[in-house]
């Protein structure tokens, strides 16, 4: 093709361009039958913060809009409950007074401390402590006390089982409404405060009642 025709053909395509047409290049006399590079580029359509990341957006896992607020009355709110799990407080009485739990009625009629014994003697720096025991199956029938268990406890956590010396606590069947009656017998720290009598139902439940002896 002569220059001129070249020429020619190049204002067409010049006017003929669509939009968004960025350059248009001719092929030159040295380069003769080979064809024009076009380069375009589109329009962006983003805008800021459609990205995570991007400037104005928010990061991964934080609040939106649309995440619900706690108002008054929920957990942990004013007018509502507290948060988390709460505890029940065991009952505790003093010697004298009946407490009822884990279907069983628990009164300690009296204390002796020091108590005399024939059958054991106190290690240095302890005392036995005689404890007038009562318990009633409170159920709507015979139950198995086998696993019923009494200790006292100071307030360092230290626990002390019933000694053999000493009437052992109730155990086998008991039958209901039938009352059962003895006196425990303790080895304990002559100078130990704050003890209580605690009383569990069986091997897996906790402490259900506590009498405090001094």
């Amino acid at each position: 093709m002569r220059p001129w025709r070249r020429a020619a053909a190049c204002s067409a395509l010049t006017v003929a361009a669509l939009p968004g047409v960025l350059a248009t290049a001719c092929s030159s006399d040295d380069d003769a039958g080979s064809a024009g590079r076009v380069a375009t580029s589109a329009p962006s359509t983003s805008t800021p913060g459609a990205v995570p990341g991007s400037p104005g957006s928010a990061p991964s896992g934080a609040p939106g809009a649309s995440d619900p607020v706690p108002g008054p009355g929920a957990p942990g709110q004013p007018g509502g409950p507290p948060a988390g799990p709460t505890t029940t407080a065991v009952p505790t009485v003093p010697v004298g007074e009946r407490v009822m739990a884990a279907g069983y009625e628990l009164i300690v009629h009296g204390v002796v401390a020091p108590a005399p014994s024939d059958a054991v003697t106190p290690g240095p720096g302890h005392m036995l402590m005689a404890v007038d025991v009562e318990i009633v199956n409170r159920t709507a029938s015979a139950r198995d006390a086998t696993y019923l268990r009494f200790a006292v406890v100071d307030t360092n956590g230290a626990r002390y089982r019933p000694l053999t010396a000493g009437d052992n606590p109730p155990t086998g069947w008991l039958a209901a409404d039938a009352p059962e009656r003895g006196v425990q017998l303790y080895e304990v720290p002559v100078d130990a405060a704050g003890l209580l009598l605690t009383m569990q139902p069986d091997l897996v439940s906790g402490v259900a009642a506590t009498v405090r002896l001094r």
